[in-house]
């Protein structure tokens, strides 16, 4: 039928009705005991081509692709094995059965649809093997289908059996084609055979194997890379050779293979004993791993454990199973490999992990840790190695796993005594109430070669001589305020680790993050640490919160600045900067972001409008600027924000830098506002015209 293509058969109405579409080509054939005496012949009358050649016994006779309709049809029954009633040339115009075929690589790489007598699947050439195929017949005038199945590696051959272009393996998850097995049925069967070869990794093309056989091999080293099918008319010989079809491999001593699935790519293929699986240095995270085992005895096996970000630890499993996910872009982390089964008396299985900013770790073995737990670091690549009990063994300087060493510090507090000890992360200390931090302790714990450094500085004392592992840093029972601290890791952990630490400060509250034997906390203000944050991340890992003065020696913000800041909030500029002039106190704020978000840039001491002239409060703008003016005077840098207000420098005798009048702090001036030198030309070079300004 046009736009239908070939009806299925009926013994009953075939065609359409009040659809307008044309029937084109027809197939005939008689059935039970009359299809043993008789043949069915029959011709039709096309459009443009006038009356077609004689078919019989279920051939088509007609057009296909044509456009031309089917006029007259004309049918004879005839004695079985009796001559045509006439002419059997160009019965059917159109395409006969042909094979289409695509597949899918382990990458998940499509391959695109071929549709011919023979086509190919795949790549010869290629080392990325293929997880699954999907044939069907094309343009099938007579009734048949193509039907088949494949052998994974550890997956073993299906159960089920794909027809019609229905992928095999299609959720196999990576796992490589070793072998297939094709059949045809149906009318098509009496008219062709079906032949079919594959391709191996590292072989090449094997012969041919005509349908219901198996073509490729038991060996889980060489999967399929590519697949040739080919429809041959019935009788006609193979396309080729027809030996070796199938391999089987010979008995071999034990072996491991492993997949890795990784950010980006997908399923790489397998790789073998001591080989890299995955990827270094392309900052690509390895998800799942697949391990398995050849040649040995029935029972033994390899069993896997994946520690996945946001997940954890995951149950051991088995190839054809994985550990790891796919497809939810979560990095494994760490790995426990093991034997079981009768291969775990005889042999050892070692592995180690590429860990994202550390590198190579070390070698665990038979179910051990792999990796890093807890330091948010992605595994990238593993090296896996079966090695059989005594014989040489791979050895490493660096440990296998990695995890955060336990850290747990305490605190001597005025008034309190000792406080309860406190772990990694967590704060140790009072806030908001006036008490001072007089001792400190603190240990650490890991089965990493290591330990803690610390000291303290101590009010009248200063900087006391470094402690180690639990012991006192300050004082107990000297009411002595400790003002700052160093911390430091030591041995192997300062070499995979940092320790990260703040102090809580009278007057400032928190000061910022700092690392590695740093001071934090305040010096020569004598103001006293009331709290402490201790927490120790992988090596180079950001810093636990802002880093913004860890340790200061200046006092802290007066109410003035703080008011300042806080005043500045409310209020929009056309530019990026804002000045703001506090004339109680004498000092200009200078102010870059925006509103509800100014920063302070800088705090400078001026002097402003004296009582009988003082500088007008209100909003204004940036407007002229200029280099000097003044009459027995000169005043260098100006800046208008209004009328004759400006911002400029002190006074200078006239035509020089010799300091006229250099008083700052006071209401002194005619209403504008006085500066420094340098400060009034940095107004005057960096804050741009319709700069707010306010004054209060």
């Amino acid at each position: 039928m046009a736009e239908i293509g070939w009806q299925p058969w009926t013994a009953n109405t075939c065609g359409t009705t009040g659809r307008s579409l044309a029937m084109e080509a027809i197939e005939l054939r008689l059935t039970g005991d009359a299809a043993a005496s008789y043949d069915i012949w029959y011709r039709v009358h096309v459009s443009d081509l006038g009356w077609l050649g004689w078919a019989k016994n279920g051939d088509p006779a007609g057009t296909a692709g044509e456009s031309l309709d089917l006029q007259a049809v004309e049918v004879r029954i005839a004695d079985k094995g009796a001559e045509a009633p006439g002419t059997q040339g160009d019965a059917y115009i159109g395409d006969f059965e042909s094979i289409s075929a695509n597949g899918v690589l382990i990458d998940n790489t499509s391959l695109g649809m071929a549709c011919a007598d023979t086509v190919t699947v795949g790549n010869v050439n290629s080392t990325v093997p293929l997880r699954s195929i999907g044939v069907s017949l094309e343009d099938a005038v007579r009734a048949g289908s193509i039907s088949y199945r494949t052998q994974a590696v550890d997956g073993g051959w299906q159960a089920s059996v794909a027809t019609d272009g229905a992928q095999t393996n299609g959720e196999n998850d990576g796992l490589p084609i070793t072998a297939v097995e094709l059949t045809i049925s149906g009318d098509v069967q009496a008219i062709y055979d079906l032949w079919y070869r594959v391709s191996l990794v590292g072989t090449g093309w094997l012969g041919w194997a005509p349908a219901g056989a198996q073509a490729g091999t038991d060996d889980a080293s060489r999967p399929v890379n590519a697949i040739e099918l080919a429809l041959v008319q019935k009788g006609e010989p193979a396309p080729g050779s027809t030996g070796n079809a199938y391999l089987t491999g010979e008995a071999k001593a034990p072996a491991i293979r492993y997949q890795a699935h990784v950010a980006e790519q997908g399923w790489q293929g397998f790789v073998d004993d001591g080989e890299v699986a995955g990827t270094t240095g392309e900052s690509l995270a390895l998800e799942a791993l697949r391990v398995g085992l050849d040649g040995a005895d029935e029972g033994s096996g390899v069993r896997v454990s994946a520690h996945v970000a946001e997940t954890g630890w995951m149950d051991f499993v088995q190839t054809p199973a994985f550990g790891g996910t796919v497809g939810e872009t979560k990095a494994a982390q760490a790995f426990k490999i093991e034997l079981v089964g009768g291969i775990a008396s005889t042999h050892d299985i070692y592995y180690r992990v590429h860990a994202a900013g550390y590198g190579w770790l070390g070698w665990a073995k038979n179910g051990e840790i792999a990796g890093t737990t807890g330091l948010s670091r992605n595994a990238e690549a593993i090296e896996i190695k079966l090695i059989q009990k005594g014989t040489e063994v791979p050895v490493s300087d660096v440990p296998a796993a990695l995890a955060l060493p336990e850290i747990t510090f305490n605190l001597h507090v005025q008034d309190r005594g000792w406080l309860q000890s406190v772990g990694n992360g967590s704060i140790n200390g009072t806030m908001g109430q006036s008490l001072r931090v007089e001792g400190l302790t603190i240990s650490a714990n890991s089965p990493i070669d290591g330990g803690v450094s610390y000291s303290a500085h101590v009010e009248d004392i200063g900087w006391q001589p470094t402690v180690t592992q639990g012991a006192l840093a300050g004082t107990e029972g000297q009411s002595k305020r400790i003002e700052a601290v160093k911390i430091n890791l030591t041995g192997d952990l300062s070499r995979y680790f940092d320790i990260w630490y703040r102090a809580y400060v009278q007057d400032y509250g928190w000061l910022g993050w700092t690392k590695n034997g740093q001071a934090a906390g305040t010096g020569n203000i004598s103001y006293r640490m009331e709290a402490l944050q201790i927490r120790v991340t992988a090596k180079d890992a950001p810093a636990p919160g802002a880093t913004y003065r860890p340790y200061t020696e200046e006092p802290a913000m007066s109410a003035a600045q703080r008011d300042m800041i806080a005043r500045a909030q409310g209020y929009a500029s056309r530019t990026s900067w804002m000045l703001m002039v506090d004339t109680t106190n004498c000092y200009v704020g200078i102010f870059t972001g925006g509103q509800g978000h100014w920063s302070q840039w800088g705090y400078w001491l001026c002097s402003v409008g004296a009582y009988r002239s003082p500088t007008p409060r209100g909003e204004y703008t940036v407007q002229a600027k200029g280099y000097a003016f003044g009459h027995g005077y000169t005043c260098y840098y100006y800046t208008q924000f209004w009328g004759d207000y400006l911002f400029h420098t002190i006074k200078y005798n006239p035509g020089t830098f010799v300091v006229q009048d250099g008083r700052l702090g006071m209401h002194i001036s005619e209403g504008c506002v006085r500066l420094p030198l340098e400060q009034a030309k940095w107004i005057y070079d960096n804050i741009p015209a319709g700069t707010k300004v306010v004054i209060y």
